[in-house]
């Protein structure tokens, strides 16, 4: 089968290793000189590294190992918990996504850069092209439910940091976040359902200032897909992938497990059911989580950091997994917010 694919991101340039691999006739064709423009935290947990060719042992892209975390709220910490076996990596997303590719081409992959696909010579079209590509919205897909939030991302310097540590501060409408990038150096920023770049600007400088990180780089911007899945990932011979087809954690912001995993299967004739079964349950129920969270005052979302047994609401934050009912019981104290969670996790 001859296959094109729009994008060398995590979907794109995996597809290709792994379509080359099966034997297909593969050209993939990347819009931008270098890759990785898209900002992002650059953290990838452990599981995602099942679906790659490449893995972090010994690579030169995989920075730091992560296993702890620590939530801050208003500037306090209200927790600290290891992640395992949620653990994983901080990579260099752009050296990564580049070996992928070198791999790709090892299996006989073509790679185009700074180019654009004429799709009338190929079987299969995957759009991989992100949250900016229009090409399967362009050929009939729908794009109903589609929804963008905003996040900001930059780089800095710290010694106050751990560098097997993800620090979160959470608020009623997103979080900031602070990752270590290697020796003193951090990756930070912010994101959630808020419209206003100096609100999220002013949280994110408040959370830097109690690390005492030194901005070393300028603070770009990005949308992230964040209502969950497409309800159809295909139609005629295109297929999407990735952030095209908003393959997002909506409680998270993380993409990019999602992407790979997407990726090494969606040239096969089942694609939409093995995702489905996958990861479209998980998916959803985030989105499901992410409506309960917009709906809580911040007094409820401290009581239900400080309530829930911490690796249980990694679980819930990671892998959009709904609390048992003995977490669920422990909010029975807090009459209003339980009734909120039964709404909107189990009768919605």
């Amino acid at each position: 089968m001859k296959i094109a694919i729009i994008g060398a991101g995590p979907a794109g340039s995996n597809c290709a290793y792994w379509a080359a691999k099966e034997g297909h006739d593969v050209y993939l064709f990347e819009k931008e000189k270098v890759l990785a423009n898209k900002p992002c935290g650059e953290a990838i947990f452990g599981e995602a590294f099942n679906f790659t060719p490449i893995k972090p042992n010994e690579s030169k892209w995989a920075l730091n190992y992560i296993y702890r975390a620590e939530i801050y709220f208003e500037n306090d910490l209200l927790l600290e918990t290891e992640t395992k076996p949620l653990d994983g990596y901080i990579v260099n997303k752009r050296a990564f996504l580049e070996e992928i590719v070198e791999e790709a081409k090892a299996q006989g992959a073509k790679y185009f850069r700074e180019a654009f696909v004429d799709e009338k010579s190929f079987d299969l079209v995957i759009d991989a092209g992100g949250y900016t590509s229009t090409f399967a919205r362009r050929k009939g897909l729908s794009y109903d439910g589609f929804k963008f939030s905003p996040a900001l991302r930059g780089y800095g310097k710290t010694d106050k940091i751990r560098d097997d540590t993800l620090y979160f501060q959470v608020y009623d409408f997103g979080y900031a976040w602070i990752f270590p990038y290697g020796e003193n150096f951090c990756n930070f920023g912010i994101g959630g359902h808020v419209n206003s770049r100096d609100v999220l600007l002013n949280h994110l400088f408040k959370f830097l200032k109690l690390f005492d990180v030194e901005v070393s780089s300028k603070i770009e911007g990005a949308p992230f897909p964040s209502n969950g899945p497409l309800s159809e990932l295909t139609i005629g011979n295109i297929r999407v992938v990735g952030d095209t087809a908003g393959m997002v954690m909506p409680i998270s912001g993380e993409g990019i497990r999602f992407a790979l995993y997407a990726g090494s299967i969606c040239f096969k004739e089942n694609y939409e059911k093995l995702f489905q079964a996958k990861y479209g349950e998980k998916l959803r129920t985030g989105k499901k989580i992410l409506d309960l969270w917009l709906h809580m005052t911040l007094e409820d979302i401290k009581e239900l950091i400080r309530t829930v047994d911490p690796s249980v609401l990694a679980k819930v934050f990671i892998e959009g997994e709904k609390p048992n009912a003995l977490e669920g019981i422990k909010l029975l104290r807090r009459p209003k917010l339980f009734s909120k969670t039964i709404k909107s996790l189990y009768l919605s």
